[in-house]
């Protein structure tokens, strides 16, 4: 069982399907757009910082499924381990991201608690993502021209 809040969007679906492919996908790119700005910027200020590279290396990115689903991501580091290959991509990303998220144990057993600041910035910007999505989805579907009564 899930212990995410769950919001009636039936009529915001129908709204987004009325207004058809590019349009309802700029709408929601705008919204959700919009709120992992607002968790990448809450945990910004908490990212450990040493050179900068995990601060830099935070993104937000948005996905689409096939079925039209979207995905609000804020990434951070890169999937990238090898030292050669970091360097041939500018060293672009952070790879110890995990890390510092989550906690690691060193090489002597000692275990390093993780800063949690993607986790920590995620819970306190959710109350008002689950509050104010609908109807700011609802008002830039209206501006892009749909619902029309």
């Amino acid at each position: 069982m899930s212990d995410e809040p769950s919001v009636d969007a039936s009529e915001l679906k129908n709204a987004l399907r009325a207004l058809g492919g590019k349009k309802a996908k700029r709408a929601l790119q705008t919204v959700f757009r919009k709120y992992a700005k607002e968790i990448r910027n809450k945990a910004l200020p908490n990212v450990p910082e040493s050179s900068g590279l995990l601060k830099d290396s935070i993104k937000v990115r948005l996905k689409f499924n096939r079925t039209g689903h979207i995905r609000a991501l804020v990434t951070a580091g890169s999937k990238i381990f090898d030292k050669k290959q970091q360097k041939a991509l500018g060293n672009k990303g952070a790879f110890y991201a995990g890390f510092q998220e989550y906690g690691f144990t060193d090489r002597g057993g000692t275990f390093h608690e993780g800063k949690h600041f993607l986790a920590d910035a995620l819970a306190a910007v959710a109350p008002a993502v689950i509050e104010n999505v609908k109807s700011e989805l609802a008002a830039e579907i209206e501006k892009r021209g749909g619902s029309d009564g």
